[in-house]
């Protein structure tokens, strides 16, 4: 972003530090809006999409994951580490969680990575009380939560053959 900042400075006669404060406020700004109307737990998701990618900054790389609202293509949440581990999928889709109403029907599709499936379950569950009297209600996935995964094979970055699964 400091190639666009330095840009900006030079077009418009601008002081660097008016250009990254007006950069930081629009961010705090969009992350405020973020949370007041998407993250409510209003959202009717339907279809949700999540992957991850890697992002190569000034040396260093981190995997961003990102979902989204399939029939909308509404970003859901986002999310940045280090490592590609478990943690960065439970971070994802808890985010995607706080969009959606509860024990709605629900697909979720993603790539082959294998901490995906745990991470949706974990995610979409609820407690549950079997039994009457004192003890730890149970977590039950949600009974109408769908996993699909769509796997690409490539060579010589070509798309030679898909398979998708239903979980």
């Amino acid at each position: 972003m400091a190639g666009k900042s330095q840009a900006i400075v030079h077009a418009f006669g601008l002081d660097e530090r008016t250009v990254a404060n007006w950069r930081e406020r629009a961010g705090q700004q969009g992350e405020h809006v973020h949370h007041h109307f998407v993250e409510q737990g209003q959202l009717d998701l339907v279809h949700v999409q999540a992957d991850e990618i890697r992002v190569k900054g000034r040396q260093m790389i981190v995997w961003m994951g990102l979902a989204m609202m399939v029939s909308t293509r509404l970003w859901l949440a986002g999310v940045v580490s280090v490592h590609r581990d478990r943690r960065l999928a439970d971070r994802l889709l808890q985010q995607v969680r706080v969009c959606c109403r509860p024990l709605q029907a629900l697909l979720v599709c993603t790539d082959g990575w294998a901490a995906y499936p745990g991470s949706i379950k974990r995610a979409f569950r609820e407690k549950v009380k079997r039994t009457a009297g004192r003890g730890r209600a149970c977590l039950q996935v949600w009974s109408e939560l769908c996993i699909a995964t769509v796997i690409k094979r490539t060579q010589k970055k070509r798309v030679v053959e898909v398979t998708r699964k239903m979980t």
